[in-house]
């Protein structure tokens, strides 16, 4: 059995770590970017945080599927279990369409209010 990862690779455990700082820092803007849209009422400030949002989430995703990705392969998955990175950016990709046309259907309103 071999593995196609490469040592020290994209799943090295000190990469997770910097992933896991990266989403501390993105959710915290994304808390007081909601929190400035609702004292303000600002949809640039909403949509700005709904990215953010989906930020984090990419984030999350990405440090599930590399912790995935991780395992070694076996008899079953000679591959080993990288294809839940591709299944990670394809989560993160609905996420993303799906905040967009809300963000877009919220402008919309507004513009007809």
């Amino acid at each position: 059995m071999h593995d196609h990862a490469p040592a020290g690779g994209i799943r090295d455990a000190s990469h997770r770590r910097l992933l896991g700082v990266a989403l501390g820092l993105t959710a915290t803007v994304m808390v007081v970017q909601v929190v400035g849209a609702i004292l303000t009422g600002s949809l640039a400030l909403l949509a700005d945080a709904a990215h953010m949002f989906t930020d984090a989430a990419a984030l999350v995703v990405a440090l599930i599927a590399t912790a995935i990705a991780a395992r070694p392969a076996d008899d079953r998955r000679t591959y080993g279990y990288q294809r839940a990175e591709v299944l990670g950016a394809l989560v993160n990709a609905i996420v993303l369409i799906v905040l967009s046309l809300g963000v877009a259907f919220e402008a919309v309103q507004r513009l007809l209010a």
